[in-house]
This record gives C-alpha cells, structure tokens and sequence, in this order.
C-alpha cells in the first residue's frame, strides 16, 4: 500500500504533461503511487498516460468520459490507496523535495495537513533555483479553524488551492469536489480544513503554477466564475451547522470581497448582464466594499478599472490613514 496518492486530473495538456509527470517521478520520496486521470482528453494525452504506466509500476490510469476537474479528481479520490494524499495540476510542477518536505511536516508536527508555497511562472521552465532561495526552513503550526481562517483573512499563510497540500486521507471521508463547478477548492477546502486538528504551514516554495493562455482562469469574464461565491456561500452553511461563528464572520467578509471583485470585473469587461440577480450590486456598492474589505493593492487595480478617480481617492484615503497612523 503506497503511503502517498499524488492524483493528477488530466486534459489537453500534452505539451506540459511530461514536465508535470517527471516532477513527481523524480522525487526524494518514493512511496507513493501516481493517479493519472485521462478526463475525455481530445489530445494525445489519453495515450501518453498509458505508456507512462508501462514504464513504472507506481502508476495508475483512468480514463473517463469528460466531467471536469472536480470529477477527475473525485475519480481520483475513489481509487485512491494511500494514507495521505496531494493533487497536482498537470500543467504544473513540483520541485524534487515536494513529498518529503510535507510529509516531514506533518510527522513532525503531528499534522493532518501540511501546505507549501507557491510560484507563478510563465515560461516553459520555472526557476526552482530561485524559489530555493527564498524558501525558508521554518513551518507555521496552527489549527485547522486558525488555517480557515487565514484564507478568508487572506493572511497568505494558508491558500484555498487544493494544490500545495498534503492531507491525511480520511479528511476526503464523504466529501468530494462539487462536479460542474470552477472554482471547486473554495467550495470544499475550507470545509475539509476544519475538519483538521493541526494545519502545517511551510514557508517552503515546493509547487509551481503554470499561467498559461487558454486555463479556466485565463478566459474572457464568465457567469460561471460566481460559482466562487456559491461556494463560500455553502462553506457558510457548514460553519453555521457547526456553530463556528468566527468563521462565519470571516467567510462572510471575504464574500463581500469576492463579489465586489467579480462586479467590477463584469463593469470593467462590459458583461454586467452576466451578473447573476442574488449577486447584483451597484457600481458604487462596489467599489464600498472593495475598499472596505480588499487589500489596499487589490483595490487600486480594481478601482483603476472602472474608474481612474476613485482609484486616485483610494490613494488618497491611504495616505491620510497612514499620517493618522504614526
């Protein structure tokens, strides 16, 4: 039985496939087996996994009419043996030390999640040797509602992202991605972290996230990307149910934020049509909870969006702030 389930939801990725694959098989640690998820992909990639499992043991596939990311990691989840398990996007790469760094994380600290940093790149290569330079050898620990509450504060020591993690797998017992959705880890990452006692959190850049034109988030504006409110929205339901009222709180801040956010991208992109009635707000109500609730970078990108006087306002209030503050 590995110890380890690396899932990793494949579709026409054939170009970035092969960096995605080599970085998990090239790890310090060995014991774990590898979920190739082939989701209908149109590509060449349905057969790429399929040799890859001829050439190491260690590897698994499924292959399976389109679903989606959440239904090619649920697959994933269904199968999976290991004791813990990570999910890897397969256009991204891990470094060498991935596995290991987490796993020690977790034994060490008598964790049920361990979490990384993370890294943005664009070009065919990420620069790992730069991320080592910035990586620290030091590990936050905290409780698994401390860790929620982090991504709502957006403190930046825990993301809401499902990569970057390694979980202990009884967390996943009766939960599953939602199918259909984007925006899946907002609407079930907080849940299974507060189920955790103890939350990890390393200082460690250990995965690397392609940007790439063409991703789910690189597309024109879209009415599906309020999915991201009706998931913190369900997330809000479960805190209520368990009587976590600092949670609450906290999610319901951080909705504002969102939705303030995806109104002004829907003004700045001409697509106000496409805002849903129950997340309907005015421009102005908009741009309130944008100052009120983001941080004083997010606003001023925002705000210069759809309205370069506001953004100067913002400034302005910053500044003020700022002298009252000495």
């Amino acid at each position: 039985m590995p110890l380890i389930s690396v899932i990793v939801p494949v579709y026409k990725v054939e170009t970035y496939l092969p960096a995605c694959v080599d970085s998990i098989l090239s790890q310090t640690f060995s014991d774990f087996e590898l979920i190739l998820v082939d989701d209908g992909s149109p590509d060449a990639c349905g057969a790429m996994c399929d040799g890859y499992a001829r050439e190491d043991s260690r590897i698994r596939v499924i292959h399976q009419k389109n679903g989606g990311l959440s239904a090619a990691r649920n697959a994933g989840l269904d199968i999976a043996k290991g004791e813990y398990v990570t999910f890897v996007d397969s256009d991204d790469v891990i470094m060498r030390d991935y596995l290991r760094e987490l796993y020690l994380a977790i034994i060490k600290n008598d964790a049920e999640v361990a979490c990384c940093k993370f890294q943005n790149f664009e070009d065919d290569k990420p620069d790992i040797e730069s991320a080592k330079s910035i990586s620290k050898v030091h590990v936050k620990v905290m409780t698994g509602h401390e860790a929620v509450l982090s991504i709502y504060n957006a403190t930046g020591e825990v993301s809401v992202n499902a990569y970057g993690k390694l979980f202990m797998m009884k967390l996943f017992c009766g939960k599953r991605f939602p199918v259909g959705k984007q925006h899946e880890d907002q609407a079930l990452i907080p849940i299974v972290l507060c189920e955790a006692e103890t939350v990890a959190a390393s200082d460690v850049y250990g995965y690397f996230y392609r940007q790439r034109p063409g991703s789910i988030m690189q597309k024109a504006f879209s009415q599906k990307r309020f999915d991201n409110l009706e998931g913190i929205d369900g997330c809000i339901n479960c805190f209520r149910k368990k009587k976590d009222n600092e949670l609450v709180a906290a999610a319901k801040k951080a909705r504002k934020r969102v939705n303030a956010l995806l109104v002004i991208d829907a003004y700045s992109s001409g697509a106000i049509g496409l805002i849903p009635k129950q997340y309907s707000l005015t421009k102005l109500r908009a741009m309130i909870y944008c100052h009120k609730y983001a941080s004083d970078e997010t606003c001023s990108w925002y705000l210069e969006k759809i309205s370069h006087k506001a953004a100067i306002l913002h400034e302005y209030c910053k500044k003020i702030n700022s002298l009252f503050q000495r």
